[in-house]
């Protein structure tokens, strides 16, 4: 006890969601397919490190929604920060 393996997905979804910000696919869907694919493969790489895999496939599961979840609020929250801050540029130039 004492391991804190569930900072594993979820800081790799917010790093991900950060390299992952630049990119801007054609559509949404092509996004959201790259963002589940992502996911996946870090919540079994996850459970992998953690040992959780030998336990129990459910946790590749629940390391997947984690770091699903964090790559898709800190791509939200970077969304909203640009979109206030075009907001804000065009007031300035009124």
């Amino acid at each position: 006890m004492g391991e804190l393996y569930e900072a594993i997905p979820i800081s790799a979804g917010v790093i991900l969601a950060f390299i992952f910000a630049r990119y801007r696919p054609s559509t949404e869907r092509i996004k959201w397919i790259i963002t589940a694919v992502v996911a996946v493969i870090v919540g079994f790489a996850a459970s992998i490190l953690s040992g959780e895999i030998h336990d129990s496939w459910a946790f590749v599961i629940l390391d997947t929604a984690q770091a699903f979840l964090a790559m898709v609020l800190v791509s939200w929250l970077l969304k909203k920060r640009a979109s206030g801050a075009l907001v804000r540029q065009k007031r300035d130039v009124r």
